[in-house]
């Protein structure tokens, strides 16, 4: 989400096309975040929240590589993938950070904490100089867009790792 966010709003390279992306991307994340307020009326546990945030974060940006070579105007498509993709995000944080701290004493907590920040950072980074190579070899944006797409499919991997590592996603 990263690479989308910084090459629209702080490193955007076209004036027009499609600056209301990030606006779209935030009012995602806060229906995800009202969705998971839900979990107070219907209790679903961390897990299957989780599973749901990669279900819906994975298969967000599919329309927009089947669309893109039909739509002249391929922003409302990317606003619209990327509104699903933060709601999947939306649910992918808290859980994952309820299910790695879960039953941990609270200095381990704070460590865990600590550490996913670091890695947010590092994340945000990479992405920015990803999207200044990306401005400077002047790609069109569906490149971008297959970044983030692989980068979040690398991700499955190491999910499935920590499936089988914690009992209590199994």
């Amino acid at each position: 989400m990263y690479s989308i966010l910084i090459s629209q709003i702080d490193l955007r390279r076209e004036s027009t096309a499609i600056g209301y992306v990030p606006v779209m991307m935030m009012i995602g994340y806060i229906v995800g975040v009202l969705i998971l307020r839900l979990k107070r009326v219907i209790p679903i546990p961390d897990e299957i929240i989780f599973k749901w945030g990669y279900f819906i974060s994975f298969f967000s940006l599919f329309p927009y590589f089947l669309g893109c070579f039909f739509f002249e105007n391929i922003g409302v498509l990317l606003g619209l993938c990327y509104f699903l993709h933060a709601i999947g995000n939306s649910f992918l944080s808290p859980a994952l950070l309820t299910m790695l701290s879960k039953e941990k004493p609270h200095h381990e907590q704070g460590k865990i904490l600590g550490l996913v920040e670091s890695f947010d950072s590092i994340a945000f980074l990479f992405s920015v100089g990803v999207v200044m190579v990306f401005n400077y070899l002047q790609f069109p944006i569906v490149v971008l867009v297959l970044f983030s797409f692989v980068s979040f499919a690398i991700s499955l991997v190491y999910y499935s790792r920590f499936q089988k590592s914690e009992p209590s996603c199994n």
